[in-house]
């Protein structure tokens, strides 16, 4: 007689799930951390948009980026242009966050500008952001905003 016996289905089946469910988690952990990147590239192409229309006085303006990090909800960022402060300034736009991707810097329940001055370019302040996966807050990524302006990752 020749065939398979219910063991030997059996393990092979097991093995086979094994083997799914591995791939799944691999590419869940390798599509979180795809998105990290992108919404770390997004910010950073915004920040420097900010700092490109401020060096060339666009709308007269300082321009700047506006960092939410809510206790509830989603976190996001804004790119704006004003005479002084996110407060007293015009949205260009407005941009949330991916879903479990979290701020870590700003904390939560707090807002951090980083305003770039009109004609120089230069930041009011030096800034960093911290990017942080939800469901890995080991996984980071950090923006920082030299006192020249230049934006690295």
């Amino acid at each position: 007689m020749s065939g398979f016996t219910l063991i030997e289905l059996f393990i092979s089946i097991g093995i086979l799930t094994i083997i799914g469910t591995v791939g799944i988690v691999s590419f869940s952990r390798f599509r979180a951390r795809q998105m990290l990147d992108l919404t770390t590239n997004e910010i950073v192409t915004t920040l420097r948009r900010a700092r490109t229309a401020a060096a060339a006085q666009e709308n007269a303006s300082a321009w700047g980026v506006h960092l939410e990090n809510p206790n509830v909800g989603v976190d996001s960022y804004d790119l704006f242009y004003t005479s002084s402060t996110y407060a007293s300034g015009t949205l260009m736009f407005r941009k949330r966050l991916g879903s479990g991707i979290d701020f870590s810097d700003p904390v939560a329940s707090s807002t951090k500008d980083v305003i770039f001055n009109k004609a120089t370019g230069l930041p009011q302040a030096t800034s960093s952001i911290i990017l942080q996966l939800l469901s890995d807050t080991s996984a980071t990524k950090t923006i920082t905003v030299n006192s020249q302006g230049e934006v690295s990752y």
